[in-house]
């Protein structure tokens, strides 16, 4: 199912008596009785009662929020597994820290760009080496 949110146009801090406004009247735009009995309609129709359906729910909309959280600048840079630790690392648990960056801060510009050029010689090296060579 796509977002939800998006599906009845509310927000996701949205209040139960906001979603169940914005059902009612999306329902009534696209309720077969009124916009015709098309495929489209009907699909529409669905959708709308499975958002709602699912965000009506305390528990069901806390669980797809719990699932369909963006991710954050620790599961960027480390993924969703810390080698550090025993276990997965709980979404509950990650705060929002920016991702180090590659070159430390403490370093020369003169130091960042032989960094550079070699990180860039290498990648030239492997295009030239695993390139398809022509036949003859």
């Amino acid at each position: 199912m796509d977002n939800p949110y998006r599906i009845l146009s509310v927000p996701p801090d949205a209040t139960e008596e906001e979603i169940k406004r914005a059902y009612r009247a999306k329902a009534q735009e696209y309720h077969p009785d009124r916009a015709g009995d098309s495929a489209i309609t009907r699909a529409k129709f669905l959708q709308l009662k499975e958002a709602y359906d699912l965000l009506s729910d305390p528990e069901k909309r806390a669980e797809h929020d719990r699932r369909n959280r963006p991710l954050n600048a620790h599961h960027i840079a480390h993924g969703p597994y810390d080698f550090n630790r025993k276990g997965p690392i709980k979404l509950d648990e990650v705060d929002d820290t920016p991702i180090p960056p590659v070159i430390p801060k403490g370093w020369k510009a003169w130091q960042k760009v032989i960094i550079l050029f070699i990180v860039a010689a290498i990648a030239m090296a492997c295009l030239i080496i695993f390139s398809p060579k022509p036949t003859p």
